[in-house]
């Protein structure tokens, strides 16, 4: 849905884009509006405050290192796979991860859903053999 000339998602990707080069210190809705080229009207429409604006691209970059740890995690040693993306990931893009870590992301009910799933399938995985 596009409110303003602006979709939610073009806001979010501005704000990852700022955090991930800058550090979450420095979003703000004005580098984030200047970003995407849009005045900071259209944020109040997506976004209730800054912190709101936060809340939301620190949910945006948890969601998305969950879909490039889920790409990269072997099956038969997930524990060896996710370390080594752990590591890679912070060498990469360590504002991004800093930004997750710092908002409590590993002590959050999606991260450890998403363990636990890990541990199913490989307990699963080797119940089967």
């Amino acid at each position: 849905m596009r409110l303003n000339g602006v979709e939610k998602k073009e806001l979010l990707d501005a704000g990852l884009s700022i955090v991930e080069e800058r550090g979450l210190d420095k979003l703000s809705i004005r580098s984030a509006s200047t970003r995407v080229r849009v005045s900071t009207q259209p944020f109040y429409s997506y976004f209730v405050s800054i912190d709101a604006f936060r809340a939301g691209v620190l949910e945006y970059i948890a969601e998305l290192y969950l879909e490039e740890a889920d790409k990269v995690l072997s099956k038969e040693a997930p524990a060896v796979s996710y370390a080594l993306f752990i590591n890679d990931y912070m060498q990469k893009h360590a504002y991004l991860y800093d930004a997750i870590v710092r908002d409590g992301f590993f002590r959050k009910e999606a991260y450890h859903t998403w363990i636990q799933k890990i541990v199913e399938d490989q307990v699963m995985a080797s119940d089967a053999q």
